[in-house]
């Protein structure tokens, strides 16, 4: 019987080929082998080039791994039944997909490739993050659409202090730039050509970016990446990002994609908006247009799929205890459930213009801390098949909705937004029970983490409120 790895070689070993002989003659001698993990970011060997047809042996503890491999608290991995103590953690297999190797143009001795994953058996993974997206990817083709998506993402610049960032003092570093002002091409001396490097680099690894700009807030900034199928656009992003941070790093800069690092009430915090359209396979139009009434009716089937569905999948868009902290409508982050045409203060924003092609669902929900490939999977996963099913649509909204207030709102914690991912149905079918599992335990481990650390701390409220008033 022929394993799904051993179909994957056949299919590529021709591209193996291609690249092994291009690369090793413009000179290729290093190469960067990615891997995403469940918090989105990329786990990286670093090797002699070689472009191997065979696989290789992967510790499947990449899997298991905490926010900042466990800081503060040394929970540096989780137990799961991919890898734990009982089968003495082991190791799954491992394969480069060519499609996604690239010559490193600021650095043409070296290229970077990401991987899937295969258990011993040569089945495919069920935790490879980029294996399950390519299935929702081909459940679009099948229906008869291209899914495209391109992410929006805001981040936090700062001067890089080395004793600061040891001691864990990082609310003390320097914020990037003079001022707070939106689209401001002299917030600091060098920034243009800081952008103009980093949309090289990614042009480079063939993921074009397609603006950059400032944001509202003290070392606030933002890139948004051109359209690109579902699993090319979430690597796209986690390679952005990476490629962001080892340029800043260069620069004397350090990037951060918490999502709030300024204190609450104040300047902006940072978010992930992913828009999204369905391209019809036969004719290439857009299938979210309708020039009669804007929206398509398969445009207004699949926005209710995200709706109906956002609750179930509202830990992924905010995964850690610091998410919580953006939920503020009145500076566009959503806290209820409800869409609008050109709406944004709510969680789904329908665009219309300025053309046909313009046409798509902007997810507002998520912040920069989400892992790309699971908001995918968990925003074109349900409008594919809210598509199929025919979905009642839900009426726009035109401003902020009172009902969704009332009857509508975000879960406002990672405990209850976990609880309601865990007993979710449509979460375990999208996902896949074994995805689904492993990212429940994955984010019980972020929450204990968190309580143990807390458990362990007298906060500064404690003290000012109860040292003398009680």
């Amino acid at each position: 019987m022929t394993t799904d790895m051993a179909r994957a070689i056949a299919d590529r070993r021709e591209r193996f080929d291609e690249i092994r002989t291009s690369y090793q003659d413009r000179g290729v001698e290093f190469v960067q082998i990615h891997l995403p993990d469940l918090t989105g970011l990329l786990r990286t060997k670093y090797a002699p080039f070689k472009m191997s047809d065979a696989g290789e042996s992967l510790n499947a503890i990449l899997y298991n791994v905490s926010h900042s491999d466990g800081a503060p608290t040394g929970d540096v991995v989780f137990d799961a039944p991919i890898c734990w103590l009982d089968n003495g953690y082991g190791s799954i297999q491992a394969l480069a997909d060519p499609d996604t190797a690239a010559i490193h143009g600021w650095r043409p001795n070296a290229c970077s490739i990401l991987l899937n994953t295969y258990m011993l058996d040569g089945s495919a993974c069920e935790l490879d993050l980029r294996w399950r997206l390519k299935l929702i990817e081909d459940q679009a083709r099948n229906m008869g659409f291209e899914a495209k998506v391109a992410f929006e993402i805001e981040f936090g610049l700062f001067h890089y202090d080395e004793e600061l960032i040891q001691q864990g003092r990082y609310a003390e570093l320097r914020p990037h730039g003079k001022s707070f002002t939106n689209y401001d091409m002299l917030r600091a001396p060098g920034y243009e050509e800081l952008m103009q490097e980093f949309m090289r680099r990614m042009a480079s690894l063939n993921y074009p970016v397609a603006s950059f700009v400032s944001e509202y807030g003290r070392g606030m900034y933002e890139f948004a990446m051109k359209p690109q199928p579902p699993v090319a656009a979430a690597d796209g992003i986690t390679r952005a990002k990476h490629c962001l941070k080892e340029l800043c790093l260069e620069r004397g800069l350090i990037a951060t994609f918490m999502t709030r690092f300024q204190g609450p009430g104040g300047e902006s915090s940072s978010g992930t908006h992913i828009h999204q359209c369905l391209v019809d396979a036969t004719t290439g139009k857009n299938a979210f247009h309708d020039p009669e009434c804007e929206l398509s009716a398969t445009a207004c089937h699949y926005g209710a799929g995200l709706l109906a569905t956002m609750a179930d999948f509202h830990v992924i868009f905010r995964p850690t205890m610091n998410s919580y902290r953006r939920m503020d409508r009145s500076a566009w982050s959503p806290e209820e459930i409800y869409w609008g045409i050109e709406n944004r203060t709510a969680p789904v924003r329908a665009i219309t213009r300025p053309d046909a092609e313009a046409c798509r669902m902007e997810h507002r929900c998520a912040g920069s801390d989400a892992n790309p490939y699971l908001a995918v999977m968990a925003t074109v996963g349900p409008g594919l098949r809210a598509v199929a099913e025919r979905w009642e649509p839900w009426e726009l909204v035109p401003g902020a909705s009172e009902q969704a207030q009332r009857e509508r709102p975000l879960h406002r914690s990672l405990p209850e937004a976990l609880a309601k991912f865990a007993a979710s149905e449509i979460a375990c079918e999208i996902l896949g029970p074994d995805l689904h599992r492993q990212y429940v335990l994955s984010r019980e481990n972020e929450l204990a983490a968190y309580e143990a650390w807390h458990a362990q701390h007298i906060t500064s409220f404690e003290y000012q409120r109860y040292f003398e008033g009680a």
